[in-house]
């Protein structure tokens, strides 16, 4: 896994591998992983529903997966989402998802890349 493409995209390897006690192979198979998880569709179709509660609750996974892995820009957009769903404000979680599906698809797009070499 290319190291310094995940850094320059926003990811914080070095924070993350510390979550991982310095595991390297650990922490680049949660990030591979990640790539994997559906939860973010199910977010999209969530919030195309009108399941706010429900995605509150996807969102929040999302956050603190995102956040364990140090994927920071995309984890401080997800606590924006989570706290406007937490607080019933769903015109501002409306606003905030087309950040969230942005950024979500720039890290898929950064982690395929930095799989391929």
């Amino acid at each position: 896994m290319n190291q310094e493409k995940l850094m320059a995209s926003g990811i914080n390897y070095a924070e993350g591998l510390k979550r991982f006690s310095g595991k390297v192979p650990i922490y680049e198979k949660y990030l591979k992983q990640f790539m994997d998880d559906s939860n973010f569709l199910q977010l999209e179709k969530e919030m195309q529903d009108g399941a706010y509660a429900d995605a509150f609750e996807t969102a929040h996974a999302l956050k603190g997966v995102t956040g364990t892995l140090s994927i920071e820009k995309l984890y401080d957009i997800f606590c924006e989402l989570v706290e406007a769903l937490r607080g019933n404000d769903t015109e501002k979680a409306e606003h905030i998802m087309p950040q969230v599906i942005a950024e979500y698809q720039k890290i898929m797009g950064i982690l395929r890349d930095a799989c391929a070499e």
